[in-house]
């Protein structure tokens, strides 16, 4: 089951199944449906000192500068105690432009009281499941998983009651990936 078939690699999943589709149920219709837990979605201003324009778009380098600011951080935590989450504890994903912006926003965070790890391609898939558990843990301090494209899709994290979305996209299917990790 899949909420988005349609793949930016260009990977056919339809075939990789034999074209056997058991259920083709995008986002909106589970929702309608009740079938998934519902949500709020808040989009937030950037920072008076972050603008973005076409140069910030093409140049990653440029992107990671502007994102990487600890007033920014500030700013971030603020709006997420702001709005909160359902729960005892923060269980929320992060997802980061690259891996230099997720290690700064790991850093960032933890200096600022709040335990967050970074899980992206280097680390092992038994290494993750170990801070998914520690995430999922109720009496675990890790409260924040900050990640880059790995944790987009195929993974189920049902308490998370949080996400974050610092990875700047046109893409709706990655945008409806890493909400739907929520």
């Amino acid at each position: 089951m899949t909420a988005t078939p349609e793949r930016m690699d260009g990977v056919d999943i339809y075939s990789m199944f034999d074209n056997n589709v058991g259920l083709d149920l995008r986002m909106r219709e589970a929702l309608d449906q009740g079938l998934v837990a519902p949500f709020h979605y808040f989009g937030i201003n950037e920072i008076d000192d972050i603008h973005y324009d076409k140069s910030t778009e093409n140049d990653l380098n440029k992107l990671i500068k502007k994102l990487c600011i600890s007033k920014r951080v500030d700013y971030i935590i603020e709006k997420m105690n702001h709005y909160g989450f359902d729960g005892n504890k923060r269980k929320c994903l992060g997802f980061c432009a690259d891996t230099n912006h997720a290690r700064f926003m790991v850093e960032e965070f933890n200096v600022r009281g709040i335990s967050s790890e970074l899980i992206n391609a280097e680390i092992e898939p038994k290494q993750r499941q170990l801070l998914i558990d520690r995430l999922e843990d109720d009496k675990d301090p890790l409260e924040v998983i900050f990640t880059i494209d790995v944790l987009n899709e195929g993974i189920d994290i049902p308490s998370i009651n949080q996400v974050l979305l610092f990875r700047p996209t046109r893409s709706s299917m990655i945008f409806i990936q890493q909400l739907g990790r929520g």
